[in-house]
């Protein structure tokens, strides 16, 4: 019966998923660096909620008008996401952007730090 443990997951490995599954910026703050990570977690959140916000809005006044029978205005409801569809694309490739250099970024960091302290 073979009783070796798993080898430890790297520091790496820790610092590249709390970025990816917690929030970016926090494999950042794991290695320590706290302006990239304020910079990171800031821009990401802004770039979200400047996406997320807006849509959730103007999706519940579509809902709303439906429910209320009016197609009509239903329809215009959803006009302002029409006019500014290239601003949420533009948007969502930054979010998307900024959640992967974060990964990214905490991994290659760690990793430079974990072969300095060698």
């Amino acid at each position: 019966m073979n009783n070796a443990s798993p080898p430890p997951r790297s520091e790496a490995m820790k610092a590249a998923l709390l970025s990816a599954l917690v929030v970016p910026g926090a494999g950042q703050l794991y290695n320590r660096q706290w302006a990239k990570a304020a910079f990171v977690g800031i821009v990401f959140l802004i770039a979200s909620l400047a996406l997320l916000i807006p849509i959730g809005y103007f999706l519940a006044m579509y809902f709303l008008q439906i429910g209320q029978g009016n197609v009509e205005q239903a329809a215009d409801s959803l006009q302002f996401l029409r006019d500014e569809f290239y601003t949420f694309c533009v948007l969502a490739v930054a979010s998307i952007a900024l959640y992967v250099y974060s990964i990214y970024d905490a991994y290659v960091e760690r990793k430079k730090i974990d072969s300095q302290s060698i």
